[in-house]
């Protein structure tokens, strides 16, 4: 019954549009061709022939018989395709066939399921390795029944893989779970740039520091010397030198100030050596850290 269809539907055919009188009459032979081709059972070799009609003259009409051909051919996706595009027209062939272009639509549905694919903006969309668009979709896919395996990939996204299961006759929906990929900011604050090198903090004494010790020790020497030559001198006569039957009675008191100065002398000194010692010793040591490891000063 079917092809009878087709072989009425085939045997219709007549110019559409107006057109070039060489390329009509080259798309008519191609048209002729065809229908002879099916009549022999040689389907493939007739679509080859539409194939070119249809490169040289688009017409609803040639997409019409194009349409006519796969489905017997049983290649549903592309039967669809054709003869929506031909019933979408107002030709006057195919007003003329809109009857059986009908039938053998609802015919060929039959055969397909449709799939609708959601995800983001841009993504692009594979079936069974095939490029299919971007989402988002204006209308459903669609495919033969059975395993289909839909890739959906975005820059800056893990690729989205589902693979969907399809009956004859499905309208089957799938939304794509797309998750970002890992943002390079987090490795390169992994590692941050070297610090730049700080210069230890400046501990050395003031220059001042020994010269002021050193004063300081030697007025402390003068003291204690002081000191000491009074206590030397505490009790002994200040009379000077007398006859022998002569009596001094005036005597040094001394010791309070002797000892009074030489125990100052002596805290001099050592404050003045303290000085002197920590205006001369080196600064304590220090470790920086500097982009190329660590830099101890000694």
């Amino acid at each position: 019954m079917l092809t009878l269809v087709l072989s009425t539907v085939l045997l219709a055919a007549e110019p559409a549009t107006p057109a070039p009188a060489s390329t009509a009459a080259q798309v008519d032979a191609l048209v002729r061709e065809a229908y002879d081709l099916r009549q022999r059972h040689r389907p493939e070799e007739a679509l080859a022939r539409l194939e070119q009609a249809d490169a040289l003259l688009p017409s609803p009409k040639v997409a019409a018989q194009r349409g006519l051909v796969e489905t017997s051919l049983r290649r549903w996706v592309a039967a669809e395709r054709h003869l929506l595009t031909a019933l979408s027209s107002d030709d006057p062939w195919v007003e003329k066939n809109r009857a059986s272009l009908g039938n053998t639509l609802s015919q060929v549905l039959t055969h397909l399921s449709h799939l609708s694919v959601s995800g983001r903006t841009g993504t692009q969309l594979t079936v069974d390795g095939h490029a299919v668009g971007l989402l988002p979709m204006n209308a459903p896919l669609s495919l033969e029944p059975g395993d289909v395996a839909v890739v959906g990939t975005l820059p800056g996204f893990f690729p989205a893989k589902v693979t969907v299961h399809l009956q004859a006759e499905q309208n089957a929906a799938v939304s794509l779970q797309q998750l970002p990929e890992p943002s390079a900011a987090p490795a390169a604050a992994a590692t941050p740039p070297a610090p730049a090198a700080s210069a230890p903090p400046s501990d050395s004494p003031p220059r001042w520091l020994p010269w002021t010790g050193g004063a300081l020790a030697a007025a402390g020497l003068t003291s204690v010397a002081f000191g000491v030559y009074w206590l030397h001198s505490d009790g002994r006569s200040s009379c000077g030198t007398l006859p022998v039957d002569q009596r001094c009675d005036r005597v040094y008191d001394t010791g309070t100030q002797g000892y009074i100065a030489t125990g100052l002398g002596a805290v001099a000194i050592i404050g003045g050596g303290l000085m002197i010692w920590q205006g001369l010793a080196r600064p304590t040591d220090h470790v920086a850290l500097l982009p190329n490891g660590l830099v101890a000063r000694f």
